[in-house]
């Protein structure tokens, strides 16, 4: 059986238009995208502290049944003919960087609503200690669940001559060979955790996040969690509130 899949991407946006881009992100663009045969969850994140006055910085995490997925007509169609609303707000974003990259590891499960991106390159060893870091970490309740991804250079190429992809342009940055997602227990201060992971892994770059939009595929294909549609911050200002 293939291994599933994970799509991820950092976008940077103009502050000013950060509330027409969650908007577009939560109300059409995440809903297209898992109405994909094959994409099973998107979960959006927002950078913290969100302090910098002039951009807001979003990581996305698309789960997928396999990279056999990104190279379906149905998904290349999408990209090839992305909307009106999508053509109008691409445009002011940046994209960071974008990887479709396999599953190789996981830790638990679940969403908390604070996190941790850490970036590594290919050392296979830098990768072995952190996975033996974070066993160790969620064994004592300070981690409450991870996953890690290892980039497909195949698979993340299959956007780059579609439409959307010339739309956003190529990714600002290099991307990561390896992404691990932290998911940190209620009340865990990030820097902590990330000061502990540096000590024991030789990491690029370490990002603290938190959940703001949480999507399911509905059916079968998501049974193993209830569907869920969370929106733990609008697009109207820092209002919190949740849908269920």
């Amino acid at each position: 059986m293939d291994s599933p899949v994970g799509l991820l991407a950092w976008m940077e946006v103009p502050r000013r238009h950060a509330a027409a881009f969650d908007a577009w992100y939560t109300f059409e663009h995440v809903g297209e995208r898992i109405a994909v045969t094959g994409f099973l969850r998107a979960t959006r994140y927002r950078r913290i502290p969100d302090d910098d006055p002039t951009t807001v910085r979003y990581f996305t995490l698309y789960e997928v049944e396999n990279a056999a997925v990104f190279a379906s007509p149905e998904y290349l169609d999408r990209l090839e003919n992305p909307s009106a609303w999508t053509r109008e707000i691409v445009p002011v974003s940046t994209l960071r960087w974008r990887i479709a990259a396999p599953l190789r590891a996981t830790l638990g499960a679940g969403r908390s609503g604070t996190a941790l991106v850490v970036e590594l390159g290919a050392d296979r060893n830098a990768s072995d200690d952190l996975l033996a870091h974070l066993c160790a970490l969620h064994a004592s309740h300070d981690v409450a669940a991870a996953r890690i991804y290892e980039a497909d250079a195949t698979a993340s190429a299959t956007r780059d001559t579609t439409a959307e992809a010339r739309a956003t342009g190529p990714g600002a940055e290099s991307p990561p060979h390896t992404v691990a997602i932290v998911e940190l227990p209620h009340g865990t201060k990030p820097d902590a955790v990330a000061h502990g992971i540096r000590a024991t892994s030789p990491c690029d770059r370490i990002t603290a996040i938190e959940l703001i939009y949480d999507l399911t595929r509905p059916g079968p294909a998501a049974a193993s969690e209830p569907a869920s549609d969370r929106r733990l911050a609008t697009t109207r200002g820092d209002q919190k509130g949740s849908k269920k």
